[in-house]
């Protein structure tokens, strides 16, 4: 998003999600706080039967919990739509991108395989030029599964209309995680070290129910500790 003057359309699909609630409404909020992030219409999408005023509701809860207050912070709630479909139907995406103006930003706020099936989706319907495609991640599920996504990704739009994020990435934490577990090179203690980081994901996971219903998406699901699914 710019600070141009020129109106976007932000679509987040998966709006009803744990990812869009907790960690992206607050971040636009704080971005049209701060009038940087131009004038927008957010539309949110999902399968769930919500209706407009639940939509805004999330969405004021959201800037609240930033304290995100201001002109464009309230035009933005008060004219945001939610228009229910589901991510991975092409007559669905078809009807959703009818009923959106361009320019045009798409946020999939997705688990990895529900956004392939909503790029393949997408595929069969092109996107207005200058459309732009966000990503979280995890990006794919392994290499290969990447490797496709990228290939389709790009056959949508140009690769500079596509963003990745990891909103973890440059964390000093998880950098100095990443520093301790390679930096011990006797197989005995990196052993130890990946036991100590896979049982404090699980005790974490088995603390916040938010970050359990999303284990699935990281390919944690299979852990054992503390009962976790």
């Amino acid at each position: 998003m710019t600070g141009s003057g020129d109106r976007q359309t932000l679509l987040i699909l998966g709006a009803s999600g744990d990812l869009a609630g907790r960690l992206l409404l607050p971040g636009l909020g704080g971005l049209l706080a701060g009038g940087v992030a131009g004038s927008l219409q957010l539309v949110g999408s999902a399968r769930e039967g919500w209706d407009d005023g639940r939509w805004r509701a999330r969405v004021a809860d959201s800037f609240a919990a930033v304290g995100a207050t201001g002109p464009q912070v309230d035009a933005v709630c008060d004219t945001s739509r939610y228009l229910r479909a589901d991510a991975s139907a092409e007559h669905d995406l078809r009807r959703l991108l009818d009923a959106l103006d361009p320019p045009l930003i798409v946020y999939f706020a997705l688990p990895p395989r529900i956004t392939v099936a909503a790029c393949r989706a997408l595929a069969g319907i092109g996107l207005p030029e200058g459309t732009r495609l966000v990503l979280e991640k995890p990006f794919g599920t392994d290499a290969g599964s990447a490797a496709a996504l990228n290939d389709m990704l790009t056959r949508l739009v140009p690769e500079d209309q596509i963003f990745r994020v990891d909103h973890y990435l440059g964390m000093s934490t998880v950098l100095n995680i990443v520093g301790m577990r390679f930096a011990n090179r006797m197989p005995s203690r990196a052993a130890a070290v990946r036991e100590l980081l896979k049982r404090g994901l699980a005790d974490t996971l088995a603390r916040d129910p938010k970050l359990r219903a999303r284990s699935a998406d990281f390919g944690v699901g299979e852990t054992k500790s503390n009962g976790v699914e």
